[in-house]
Formats: structure tokens, C-alpha cells, sequence
């Protein structure tokens, strides 16, 4: 009679040779289809935003909190110790629109327009989204096609 611990270790071996005779190896090329577009013509997968961009949309927010309006111009956010002047000196050109004449087709009001498009055929901007009342301001840090940007300046 076999003793119990070789009998458990003949077990493993059967049921592991049972497991590596039953497993098969297949490789299968996969097609990876192309990236569905959104509505402005870029792809759906997630696009980095400046994080510069991002900090100004803060910025701006932090302004309004204290202020209930936006600023008239970026160099408010300096005297206002909200932005230091190193900081301010080191962002890229920026076109700042604080009285709103540029609205998009979907409403949002476009604030603030990089002037380096990062995507072809876009700009980066952070655009203030289109609300009756006017105690909150929304704002959202996206890309803007170069043509609706152009048709909401006319």
C-alpha cells in the first residue's frame, strides 16, 4: 500500500499531465479596426490636455469664486496672488477672450484660445458652458476645430 503523502503527490502528477496534454497553444493575428471619430473629426480615445491649461481653467474658477466674474485679462490672476508672475511669464501665447464673442455652435463660450493647435486641424481652448444663471461658471478644457473657431468669430 502506498502511503498517503506519495499518493497525493502521484494525484498532482496525473491531474498536471492531464492539463498540459489537453492545453494548445494558437496564435491568432487580430485586426485592430480604425478609431471611430467623434463629431469634431478626432479620434474617441482619450486626448492629453495641456495640464498648463488645465491649471488656468482652475485659476479662472478660483478668480470667479472670489470675484463672481472673470478676470479682464490674465494678468488679474498675478495681482490677485492667484497665479505667481513665474508662472505666468512661463505659459505659452494664449488668446484670452473674457466677453465672450466667441460662442460655438452647441452654445459654449469660448475664454481662452491656445494659439499652438496641438492637433491638426485644432486648437485647444477652455470654453465656459452656456447656463442662464450666471452665480456658477462651468468650465471645460477642449479641442475646437479651426473651422468652427473661424465661423464663431464672424
Amino acid at each position: 500500500m502506498m502511503p498517503f503523502k506519495m499518493y497525493r503527490h502521484a494525484l498532482y502528477l496525473i491531474a498536471l499531465s492531464c492539463m498540459l496534454l489537453g492545453c494548445v497553444s494558437e496564435t491568432k493575428r487580430v485586426e485592430t479596426p480604425a478609431q471611430p471619430l467623434d463629431a469634431d473629426g478626432l479620434p474617441q480615445e482619450v486626448q492629453r490636455i495641456p495640464l498648463e491649461m488645465q491649471q488656468l481653467s482652475g485659476d479662472l474658477l478660483r478668480y470667479h469664486a472670489r470675484h463672481r466674474k472673470l478676470p479682464a485679462s490674465l494678468d488679474v490672476l498675478i495681482d490677485d496672488s492667484i497665479m505667481t508672475r513665474d508662472r505666468f511669464n512661463g505659459l505659452p501665447d494664449y488668446l484670452y477672450l473674457p466677453a465672450g464673442q466667441c460662442v460655438l455652435s452647441d452654445g459654449h463660450i469660448v475664454l481662452l484660445v491656445d494659439s499652438e493647435p496641438r492637433i491638426e486641424g485644432h486648437a485647444w481652448c477652455i470654453v465656459r458652458e452656456p447656463n442662464d444663471a450666471r452665480r456658477s461658471v462651468l468650465l471645460k478644457v477642449r479641442p475646437v476645430s479651426l473651422e468652427e473657431l473661424d465661423r464663431a468669430t464672424r
